[in-house]
C-alpha cells in the first residue's frame, strides 16, 4: 500500500480542530446578559451610572416629553421625581445607592439645581449666586461635586458639603495660583472615598489680566495638592 499523502493531511486537519475546541477546562468563558430597565411608558431611556450592587440610576423621556431620573434596583424601576420642573438628569449613584444629578426648579425657569436622592427623598443642593448648578460625582462618605453657573457667566467646579449641602467653589479652596503657573478649575465629575477630586480647568500662565497661553487640562485634587495630569503630548485634556 502507497503513501497516500491527501489521507495525512485530512487527518492532521481533523486533529488540529479537535485540539482547538478541546479547551481546558480553567479557561471560563464570559457571559453577559441584556436587561430591560423598564417596562415604562418611555420614548427612550439612557443608563447613567451603576454601583457594584448592580443598581442603576438612569434617564428616561416619557412620551409626554418629560425627563426623569429612574433608580432600577431588585428588579423594579422607580421614578425618582424632580425638583419641581418635570426635569431631572442622573449623573452618578454610590454603593449606598444615593444618586445625584440636577434638576430644574420649575416648568417655567430654566434654573437648574444640582440634587441628592437618597431613601426616597430628593435634596436640592442649591447653587451658587442664585444660578444654575450640576452635581456629577458623589462616594460613600457623602462628599458630592460637580459645577455651578455665576453672576460673572461663567461655569466652576464645586464640591457640595456633605453636612449642609451647601455648594463651595473649588477655585477658592484648592491652591490655583502661584508664581508661575494659574488654574481655573471649571468642572469636577468624580470623587472617591479617599477625597481625591478629578476634573477639568483652564491652566496657564499668572498675568495681569488673568491667566496667560491657558489650555484645557484635566487635574486632581486631595484636599492640599492640585495636579495636572497633561495631555500625552497633546493640547488638551480631561478627567
Amino acid at each position: 500500500m502507497g503513501f497516500d499523502r491527501g489521507r495525512l493531511l485530512i487527518s492532521s486537519l481533523v486533529i488540529s480542530v479537535l485540539l482547538l475546541y478541546t479547551a481546558p477546562a480553567s479557561a471560563a468563558v464570559t457571559s453577559y446578559e441584556i436587561v430591560d430597565l423598564g417596562p415604562l411608558a418611555t420614548a427612550s431611556s439612557q443608563a447613567a451610572s451603576i454601583n457594584n450592587n448592580g443598581h442603576i440610576a438612569f434617564n428616561a423621556l416619557a412620551v409626554d416629553g418629560t425627563e426623569h431620573t429612574y433608580l432600577y434596583r431588585n428588579g423594579q424601576s422607580e421614578d425618582i421625581g424632580s425638583l419641581g420642573g418635570g426635569f431631572s438628569l442622573a449623573r452618578h449613584i454610590n454603593e449606598l445607592d444615593e444618586v445625584v444629578g440636577h434638576s430644574k426648579l420649575s416648568v417655567w425657569s430654566g434654573t437648574e439645581h444640582a440634587f441628592r436622592y437618597r431613601d426616597g427623598q430628593m435634596t436640592d443642593l442649591g447653587a451658587l449666586d442664585s444660578e444654575s448648578s450640576w452635581a456629577r460625582g458623589n462616594n460613600e462618605n457623602g462628599v458630592i461635586v460637580g459645577e455651578a453657573y455665576t453672576r460673572f457667566s461663567a461655569w466652576v467646579a464645586v464640591i457640595f458639603d456633605p453636612t449642609t449641602g451647601v455648594p463651595r467653589a473649588l477655585n477658592q479652596i484648592a491652591p490655583v495660583w502661584t508664581p508661575t503657573r494659574a488654574w481655573d478649575l471649571q468642572r469636577a465629575n468624580a470623587v472617591n472615598n479617599a477625597g481625591q477630586i478629578v476634573g477639568v480647568g483652564v491652566v496657564g500662565t499668572p498675568s495681569f489680566f488673568g491667566i496667560s497661553n491657558g489650555a484645557m487640562r484635566g487635574f486632581m485634587y486631595d484636599g492640599l495638592t492640585l495636579t495636572e495630569l497633561g495631555a500625552l503630548g497633546g493640547y488638551t485634556s480631561n478627567a
